[in-house]
């Protein structure tokens, strides 16, 4: 005869594992598992919550307990089953709330889901329902409900990480840097309708041209110590970057790279933004604990000026967004305008990143961010579709959140959207 150890009664009392020998004080119940009859056992001098169920064969030296129950208190499972008692029992189990299963989720998220047999669970929730109210344990009944919401987590929590996997997969196929997501939050999966894309696309009646009208002949690189600018397109323009290729102009320049048309190399010092991110970047989408959706950390440090990532999404009207603003709601946050050509609120062209975008779409606003956003021109010169990059604009530590502010760029004037980046100087709302 055996009983489950008291520091694991919870597993203990759903798979009928046991150790050492105890005495059986009764039989309460029995089910056929496949070929196996198993009996829910309650030990001698220990609480129901420790009832476990057992094999036949563990059932040794205790004829007298067995044939009690053989001849007194044996039921038939069948009858229980469909009885209404086990289905009110049954749908009373397993009332819980979403915040329960989260609760459940973030205590296991370290050591992970410990595997609980459901067949049990029926079992013994067919015993308790033919016990009375009155009579029922309440410390078997916690421990029944706890395994069954624990079953219901583990399944929410694979289907979710399986596809949090695939969206990871699908993203690091397109963004040619180590992205990694990460959900220890909450249930929340890949976001629905949105597509990633590591370049603008153009919206309805929007050209993107590509065809650059100028360009350089430079040999190798641009400014070299040993060529002279001649016949360079930046020959009366301060560069952007320095030879380690960081940011050196203050917030508002404007950045014109070299393009697809010079003549030097990607050694070039002006060829930064094109290049995309460095190979050696490792970012993390992560479920923020504090209500803010998604955000963005880093797992290396970066320095400041070090190009983070473009912002990308649909390039469209002014028409357009002024329409997608009004009925969209808060979701204009995604959108940016490109007025670095024109007076505020008189610009051509927008940036919705809603439904197409990259890792920018989840990076999350900060009245003290430690990115910020440049207007770069490269193989389009278009003075009004500038390509949108976000540098860090200080130090950035390992594990640290990425933000920008969106002081400037939320096109939402009828709604005023709550700050929630509950930095020192907050300034309460994004606009």
């Amino acid at each position: 005869m055996s009983t489950p150890d008291s520091s694991n009664t919870t597993d203990d009392m759903a798979q009928g594992v046991a150790s050492n020998e105890y005495e059986i004080e009764t039989i309460l119940f029995d089910e056929m598992f496949g070929s196996k009859t198993m009996y829910l056992v309650k030990w001698k001098n220990y609480p129901m919550a420790q009832c476990t169920w057992e094999p036949y064969r563990n059932l040794t030296n205790c004829p007298d307990v067995l044939s009690d129950y053989e001849t007194k208190n044996k039921v038939i499972t069948k009858d229980v089953y469909n009885d209404d008692k086990f289905k009110k029992l049954n749908d009373l189990l397993h009332e819980y709330t979403e915040q329960d299963l989260i609760h459940m989720m973030k205590n296991h998220v370290d050591n992970g889901i410990p595997p609980i047999e459901e067949r049990f669970l029926k079992g013994t929730i067919g015993y308790l329902s033919t016990v009375s109210t009155t009579y029922r344990s309440r410390g078997l009944m916690k421990v029944v409900k706890h395994n069954l919401m624990l079953i219901e987590v583990n399944k929410r929590r694979q289907r979710q990480l399986d596809r949090l996997e695939k969206w990871q997969g699908d993203m690091n196929k397109i963004c040619g840097f180590n992205l990694t997501v990460v959900n220890n939050v909450d249930f929340e999966g890949p976001p629905k309708k949105f597509m990633y894309v590591d370049e603008c696309v153009a919206g309805k009646g929007v050209t993107i041209p590509n065809d650059p009208p100028v360009w350089c002949d430079c040999n190798v690189t641009c400014g070299g110590k040993k060529r002279k600018r001649n016949g360079c397109h930046f020959n009366d323009s301060q560069f952007a970057y320095n030879k380690s290729k960081r940011l050196v102009v203050p917030a508002g320049t404007p950045i014109y790279e070299c393009n697809k048309k010079c003549s030097c190399d990607d050694s070039c010092m002006n060829r930064v933004v094109q290049l995309g991110p460095n190979k050696n970047a490792k970012l993390q989408i992560f479920r923020t604990d504090n209500n803010r959706g998604w955000g963005v950390k880093t797992l290396v440090p970066i320095k400041q000026g070090t190009y983070v990532t473009k912002y990308t999404g649909e390039v469209i009207t002014s028409t357009e967004a002024e329409v997608r603003a009004n009925s969209n709601g808060q979701k204009s946050t995604y959108m940016f305008d490109l007025d670095y050509n024109t007076e505020k609120n008189n610009c051509v062209y927008s940036v919705d990143a809603t439904i197409y975008g990259n890792v920018s779409h989840f990076i999350n606003h900060s009245c003290n961010s430690n990115l910020a956003i440049y207007a770069v021109w490269i193989d389009c010169l278009d003075p009004n579709l500038p390509t949108l990059a976000l540098f860090a604009s200080r130090d950035i530590e390992v594990d640290e959140e990425l933000t920008f502010n969106y002081m400037t760029q939320v096109n939402n004037k009828n709604n005023r959207i709550k700050c929630k980046c509950q930095s020192e100087n907050c300034r309460g709302y994004l606009c």
